[in-house]
């Protein structure tokens, strides 16, 4: 799969930028999504996430849905510091001239405020979408990368709050979640990606109960 990424971004030629983006997306109609992982890293900040190849407006990028957390709320040394974050990062993202990603970026961005990310959780056949306020910042992490975040503060109780609730809706037996990001400029572009929960909930609950 990777061979396809390193051919596309050489390749400058109009026709076979096209066949090559075709078998790109159909080798992805059957996607093999990674499996979750996660770690404790410094300060205690809890981190699980998964990550997969996917086509973003027809084109191949790489994609994130990571959530962190610090503290769980529950101790008096932690009571109203702990904090739940979601984060979906896509990379790269200049060859997606359809998005206009500034409208994400920056404290005074025109999004801030307006709910144009969208949690949808597939379980049974049936789904429930959640809309996000999200800010958006260019990744430090990933050449080229962009991530969109969404942060509550933990007051107590872990599956309180929006992100707190999402997580417990995919804990319960759901079998995958899309993440979409509406432009605020233009409502008909839409990024997305979906993730598998598989063998995310062990991850994810870890992550919740604070280890």
């Amino acid at each position: 799969m990777r061979g396809y990424l390193d051919q596309m971004f050489r390749d400058s030629g109009g026709i076979g930028r096209m066949m090559l983006a075709a078998a790109f997306l159909a080798a992805l109609s059957q996607p093999a999504l990674s499996e979750w992982q996660r770690e404790v890293g410094p300060h205690g900040v809890r981190r699980a996430w998964i990550d997969r190849e996917a086509p973003v407006l027809g084109l191949p990028c790489v994609v994130r849905l990571q959530f962190s957390a610090t503290g769980d709320g529950g101790t008096a040394r932690d009571r109203g510091r702990g904090m739940l974050a979601l984060a979906f990062s896509i990379a790269p993202v200049a060859p997606l001239k359809g998005f206009d990603f500034d409208y994400f970026e920056g404290p005074d961005a025109p999004a801030k405020g307006k709910k144009l990310m969208s949690v949808t959780i597939h379980k049974d056949g049936q789904r429930t979408t959640h809309w996000l306020a999200a800010d958006g910042w260019r990744s430090a992490d990933v050449a080229d990368g962009f991530v969109f975040g969404v942060a509550d503060r933990l007051r107590g109780n872990p599956a309180s709050g929006r992100l707190g609730k999402i997580l417990a809706e995919m804990m319960r037996d759901a079998q995958h979640v899309e993440v979409a990001v509406v432009d605020g400029r233009h409502p008909a572009t839409v990024l997305s990606a979906t993730f598998s929960l598989a063998d995310g909930k062990n991850a994810l609950r870890e992550l919740t109960a604070g280890r």
